[in-house]
């Protein structure tokens, strides 16, 4: 990702959320080394990042859509979507969440992708605690 991006989009409210279907988080400081640290927290874990153009939002994925689909729980395919705006207070809000639910893996597929987005979500606020508000 590059670092001469314009900043990121602003916002006026953050939505509720599921939290085992997604994390939010606020950050303090330069939107840049949040993008950065997150992008490395997820390739550490094995993720491959798909930023969309503007470099703020995009997905990161995990594992084999087809093999899953033929294997069910055996072979586990994971994804997420995140999206950083520029909070009212001009924090950075970090938003990740999974969109699929590991239907294709019965019951233990679902609970396999919920353990493993809960896994990530930990590591992610780890990462990123030094710069998390509130």
């Amino acid at each position: 990702m590059s670092n001469n991006l314009p900043a990121p989009p602003t916002t006026s409210a953050m939505k509720p959320h599921d939290p085992s279907m997604e994390l939010r988080l606020e950050i303090a400081g330069d939107p840049a080394q949040a993008r950065e640290q997150l992008a490395q927290v997820m390739t550490t874990r094995g993720w491959t990042m798909h930023p969309n153009p503007d470099g703020w939002s995009g997905m990161a994925s995990k594992g084999n859509k087809i093999m899953n689909v033929l294997f069910g729980a055996f072979a586990q395919y994971h994804e997420m979507h995140f999206s950083m705006v520029t909070t009212p207070a001009g924090n950075t809000g970090l938003t990740l969440y999974r969109t699929n639910q590991g239907c294709a893996g019965g019951l233990l597929g679902m609970h396999k992708v919920k353990k493993e987005f809960t896994a990530n979500a930990a590591e992610i606020q780890g990462a990123l605690a030094p710069y998390i508000v509130g």
